[in-house]
């Protein structure tokens, strides 16, 4: 990450605008800042913690501790060897505090468009701000209309931002009238499950992670 375009003499002239505060958009942030780079994190959310913040109650890291850790800092001691939801988040928000990222973070803001201004050189990003209709984005330059110029531009929101529901309203279209939800509306096992049959459609994490949830 030291090696990217402009770092080093002149880093501080440069605005970074980072999309998601998840644990990618964090760490990017953290090394871009190192370098003296002037970085503004977007996220739509109220909290950091990216995709965590949506994952259902019983949730765990699919990777032993050891072998998932954000730059410099250790797992709190007592944490499980196969981190919870909780203990992901508390990590991440510490990780966002030790390194004074949280002041780079506009919460509860959207971006809507970005494109690249080949003639100016920079990104022009668009946002909104699901509270107030308007920020004040430190480290990007205002164009006005809730638009801000920066030379860098991180996409850390991930292909997992935005659930996936064609199989939902595919089965629907089928006539499938049951009760039907996307692994992302997912929490817990509850009593609309007890004594039910339950199909999980898709093999991959999410599906054979919920399966086994509503097995116990």
């Amino acid at each position: 990450a030291c090696e990217v375009s402009g770092c080093g003499s002149g880093a501080s002239q440069r605005r970074v605008c980072i999309i998601g505060a998840g644990l990618s958009g964090l760490t990017t942030a953290k090394v871009f800042a190192e370098r003296g780079f002037q970085c503004t994190i977007f996220e739509r959310d109220s909290k950091i913690g990216g995709v965590w913040n949506g994952a259902y109650r019983n949730v765990r890291l699919q990777q032993h501790q050891a072998d998932f850790k954000l730059c410099g800092l250790s797992w709190p001691q007592g944490t499980p060897v196969f981190p919870g939801k909780t203990d992901v988040l508390k990590y991440a928000t510490e990780f966002a505090e030790s390194n004074h990222l949280s002041k780079l973070i506009h919460f509860n803001t959207t971006v809507t468009d970005a494109h690249f201004d080949n003639f100016r050189g920079v990104w022009v990003v668009t946002v909104e701000d699901g509270v107030s209709g308007g920020i004040s984005a430190e480290g990007g330059y205002a164009v006005g209309g809730g638009q801000y110029e920066y030379e860098y531009l991180i996409v850390a929101c991930g292909s997992l931002g935005s659930p996936k529901r064609e199989v939902s309203a595919q089965l629907r279209k089928e006539g499938y009238r049951g009760h039907l939800i996307h692994s992302s509306d997912y929490d817990a096992p509850g009593p609309e499950y007890y004594g039910r049959r339950v199909l999980v459609v898709g093999g991959s994490s999410s599906g054979v992670e919920v399966a086994v949830d509503l097995a116990r």
